[in-house]
């Protein structure tokens, strides 16, 4: 008997990100790790947010509303609905590249002792154009930097 692969959830929080949210939900719809979730939670967005992601019809999507609390509340939110066994965030301004699960599940596999990885992140513009500057921080070996000072870009992690 084979077990199923481990459940990701990626949590979206938005605020008014109609212009953005479909992009990023398909970026990661369209992952090669295929055994996702993936909660929008929209944080009393005004917009056409709402509508949008209802324009999704894939089974993994999950659209979660809440009077505007701000960023963290959204994300929290997202976190106690989340089924998986790991966790990983998206900004809904932002884009997974296609293998980002795969490849930061692999090296979680590869660390079976620690509770997350991070890979990069490569900021990007409007127009598409990349500035020069890449998120590739290590983890800190002070884990207290992590509390005090996050060095890593949200985006970049995935959490067990």
């Amino acid at each position: 008997m084979s077990s199923s692969p481990p459940l990701i959830s990626v949590v979206i929080p938005a605020y008014n990100q109609g212009i953005y949210i479909a992009e990023a939900i398909q970026s990661v719809l369209d992952q090669s790790y295929q055994h996702l979730e993936v909660l929008v939670v929209d944080d009393g967005s005004t917009d056409d947010t709402r509508s949008i992601v209802a324009k999704f019809s894939d089974p993994r999507l999950y659209y979660l509303y809440q009077e505007n609390l701000g960023l963290s509340a959204a994300r929290n939110r997202g976190i106690r609905h989340a089924r998986g066994s790991y966790l990983s965030f998206l900004d809904s301004d932002d884009l997974f590249l296609p293998d980002k699960l795969h490849l930061l599940l692999r090296k979680m596999a590869t660390h079976p002792s620690s509770g997350l990885v991070t890979g990069q992140a490569i900021p990007f513009d409007e127009m598409g154009e990349h500035p020069e500057k890449i998120y590739a921080n290590p983890l800190p070996l002070d884990s207290a930097q992590l509390l005090l000072g996050n060095p890593l870009h949200v985006g970049s992690v995935l959490l067990r």
